[in-house]
């Protein structure tokens, strides 16, 4: 049997439920409550609507999942003493003593919804449209716990939802999102073919041809890639090597100093493209520059350099062959030394003087920055340990800064 549907357009949604209760706390006002509810699994309402604030979407599989699946099949009777339950914020709830249902009234998306106990609801729904409730007794049917919010503002509900999420291991970004951090990122990037292909979440969801599938751009990557850009706090002397080395701290550098991310934003078009644009070229790069000097170029044959098959996603193209498979610490070092091209304007950084940063690449730039970095590479055989090497970023940085320099 189906679960009883609802939509945002419907956001009364009323419930049967097996008990019900106010939780009476001394720090309760008028406006903010909290209650109890012991309600049957197949009663639990469509909430796909009402999902923003849940900081990660839910995994259908894996180990919490299993375990979740087994308890609702094999021992239905305790899966109410078994689960946490769901929690569930609302503007506003009554009991029906009549009919035994309580209604609940959500209004506003960003307040209003399923906080926590995803993994909870999705695999709910899952089981019980895969089964006949009226060939189940009742002791055969399941319940599942419901603790409901009322009246709390979206900092309340935003500080609940994160301690509530902490004993999972919540990722930053999806706070963040859940704080709203990223909307102006967003802004940047829309109306781009990978826009929607970006996870600000810890697992995001999307329907790709083949049916739903994880997103494949991690918001951590794109913010780690903007933040080699920060001339605010980092220019000639000094470089943002956490950018390869330490997402996590990218991510809280970003959360840290959110007007320097401000001022890189109206470039982050460029700045993603010319990523893959690094790694479309570097083979050709290398070669250009050892042609150059006098010697012949076997990029294919380096350590680290692969065989495979990697989908650039923000040029929209697929790369295959021997060179297909490059270390990020190769191409970081490159895209942070174009940091040298940057000039502020009005409160933004702009590409000074005018200069295309792909036409500077290709006009000479690009040959400069691959020998600086695979030069340093067949000596250190290491990418981890080239990707964290300061004097390798401070080389490609100088390398840029001369070329701008003798160019203005």
């Amino acid at each position: 049997m189906a679960i009883a549907p609802s939509s945002s357009a419907s956001p009364m949604l009323q419930v049967p439920v097996a008990s019900f209760r106010r939780i009476v706390s001394p720090h309760d006002n008028s406006d903010r409550r909290t209650y109890l509810a012991v309600v049957n699994v197949f009663d639990i309402p469509d909430l796909s609507s009402w999902r923003r604030i849940n900081v990660r979407d839910a995994r259908e599989t894996g180990r919490v999942p299993r375990e979740i699946r087994q308890s609702l099949e094999n021992s239905p009777d305790m899966f109410f003493y078994r689960n946490r339950g769901l929690l569930l914020s609302v503007a506003s709830a009554a009991l029906n003593t009549e009919t035994n249902r309580v209604d609940l009234q959500l209004s506003d998306p960003d307040r209003h919804g399923l906080g926590d106990g995803g993994h909870t609801y999705t695999v709910i729904r899952s089981y019980c449209d895969g089964k006949d409730r009226s060939a189940l007794q009742p002791t055969q049917q399941a319940h599942v716990r419901v603790e409901i919010l009322e009246g709390f503002t979206t900092e309340e509900l935003r500080d609940i939802v994160e301690a509530r999420n902490t004993s999972n291991q919540v990722r930053d970004q999806s706070l963040a999102e859940l704080a709203h951090e990223f909307d102006k990122l967003k802004l940047s990037l829309a109306g781009q073919p990978y826009a929607e292909l970006v996870a600000y979440k810890e697992y995001e969801i999307y329907e790709g041809a083949d049916g739903p599938r994880p997103k494949p751009i991690d918001v951590r990557d794109i913010v780690a890639l903007l933040s080699v850009f920060d001339r605010d706090h980092y220019g000639e002397a000094s470089h943002p090597v956490f950018a390869y080395s330490q997402k996590a701290t990218a991510l809280k550098h970003f959360r840290t100093y959110p007007a320097s991310y401000e001022k890189i934003l109206p470039l982050a078009k460029d700045i993603l493209c010319l990523w893959d644009t690094i790694h479309l070229h570097l083979p050709e790069w290398y070669k250009t520059a050892k042609a150059a000097q006098g010697q012949g170029a076997k990029f294919g044959r380096i350590t680290g350099i692969d065989r495979g098959n990697v989908q650039l996603y923000f040029l929209s193209q697929a790369v295959t062959g021997d060179t297909a498979i490059i270390p990020d610490a190769l191409k970081y070092p490159i895209l942070a030394a174009l940091r040298a091209l940057l000039e502020e304007d009005a409160g933004r950084w702009i590409w000074g003087k005018g200069i295309d940063p792909f036409e500077a690449l290709e006009s000479g730039l690009g040959p400069q920055l691959a020998d600086v970095v695979l030069s340093n590479y067949l000596e250190m055989r290491s990418p981890n340990r080239l990707g964290k090497a300061s004097a390798v970023w401070d080389q490609c940085y100088n390398k840029a800064q001369i070329w701008y320099l003798k160019r203005t």
